[in-house]
């Protein structure tokens, strides 16, 4: 549960992004979830959730604004598609703007380490993003695996085995 609040409360996992269209808000599992979904819980499942593994559900744009807010010293921002409302004269009728919606419980010094592995995740040879380094530009982020093993009936056998497959993400800033 503890690890519900802070997902949902300070990095914007489970919760809506303030984006202006419909969006998933995704799931970090709590006690009560597992209890209602499964019939009970146990502790397993919270180092699941830790790992992001197992019932954990997160949207793209959820994982960009939580990166986003490690590279903005912890502030976590609303999202948004818009730049600025404008009538069909050109007319400017409102800005949009992102607002801090909360700062991450991070000291200087736990950033300064997430940053530090972030860097060398991409930047190190040794690195699990090393292969994400791009020339003249300063790249640090994260790799991870999206466990599918998903199954939908009437698809091509081709679509059957990559539904099956786990997939590679990597989510970073520059």
């Amino acid at each position: 549960d503890t690890l519900h609040e802070y997902a949902t409360r300070y990095f914007g996992y489970g919760v809506p992004t303030g984006i202006e269209i419909g969006e998933s808000t995704g799931i970090v599992p709590t006690k009560a979830w597992h209890k209602e979904r499964d019939g009970t819980w146990m502790p397993g499942f919270t180092i699941s959730t830790a790992v992001g593994q197992k019932d954990i559900r997160a949207t793209p744009l959820q994982v960009a604004r939580s990166y986003a807010g490690f590279a903005n010293d912890g502030r976590l921002l609303t999202s948004h598609i818009l730049k600025q409302l404008e009538d069909t004269s050109g007319n400017v009728l409102r800005v949009v703007r992102a607002t801090e919606e909360t700062r991450m419980p991070l000291t200087k010094d736990e950033m300064a380490g997430l940053a530090e592995g972030f860097w060398r995740a991409v930047n190190d040879e040794n690195g699990t993003a090393f292969g994400a380094r791009l020339d003249g530009l300063e790249v640090a982020g994260k790799t991870g695996t999206a466990e599918a093993a998903e199954r939908k009936p009437g698809v091509s056998e081709e679509v059957a085995i990559w539904l099956a497959d786990d997939h590679a993400w990597f989510a970073g800033y520059a």
